[in-house]
């Protein structure tokens, strides 16, 4: 059996069906109050598989010596785009904070220059 190398993504390093803590599939409707958490971990997780089965691609297809090039660019991509889901997140946050507010008759929070 092959030793397992560091550079995969824990849980998520094979290509298989994804299930949530009860059992249910990512896509299912989550029950009432958690569609935010649900749908940002249905979204990380599907970041972490995309990202996982790119490196499961690139490990069969590449000759060894070009594994670790090809494994730090995937990882620096995967970074990449979970921090981009989490600064969209952030302010699709700040955005409906800023409508509610609005709607409540408050003045518009001062922001920074």
């Amino acid at each position: 059996m092959f030793a397992r190398s560091g550079a995969g993504f824990g849980r998520y390093d094979g290509l298989r069906s994804f299930r949530g803590e009860e059992g249910r599939r990512v896509g299912d409707a989550a029950p009432r109050g958690v569609e935010a958490t649900s749908s940002y971990e249905a979204e990380a997780e599907a970041i972490n598989a995309l990202f996982a089965a790119k490196l499961a691609g690139l490990r069969r297809r590449l000759p060894r010596w070009e594994i670790p090039a090809a494994v730090r660019a995937i990882k620096e991509r995967h970074q990449a785009a979970l921090a981009a889901m989490r600064e969209r997140r952030h302010n699709e946050r700040v955005s409906a904070r800023d409508e509610r507010r609005e709607r409540a008759g408050y003045p518009p929070a001062a922001r920074p220059a």
